[in-house]
């Protein structure tokens, strides 16, 4: 069926609209599709640095990890894991002894001024 004002076919899609709209549409789509491709695989690579940053974080922790010996105590020899008993227990002792001559110093002091023990 042919209109009789334009001599167009009612049929086809851009029949009340010029082929220059047309060919604007188009390439405002294909521009809009470039934008959202390049959008896209920008911020795909912004993706891939983090997930980068996160692997070698991961991957210095997991080192870190497995270069404790605390952490792979199955891993350790008997007298491994004695070792690392006796360096931490000693560790501790050394601790609570520092502990225990700071508490001394303090109430030797408070007793020198006149306050009294802590």
């Amino acid at each position: 069926v042919t209109d009789i004002t334009t001599g167009r076919s009612h049929l086809s899609w851009a029949s009340d609209r010029s082929d220059l709209e047309t060919s604007r549409d188009l390439e405002r789509l294909k521009d809009a599709y470039a934008h959202a491709t390049k959008r896209r695989l920008e911020a795909e690579r912004r993706v891939k640095a983090l997930n980068e940053q996160l692997e070698a974080v991961y991957y210095h922790a997991g080192n870190t990890r497995v270069s404790n010996p605390g952490y792979n105590l199955e891993e350790m020899t008997e007298g491994e894991r004695h070792e690392l008993h006796m360096e931490r227990s000693m560790n501790h002792r050394v601790a609570l002894e520092f502990n225990r001559r700071a508490v001394l110093a303090r109430d030797e002091r408070a007793k020198a001024s006149g306050m009294g023990p802590m």
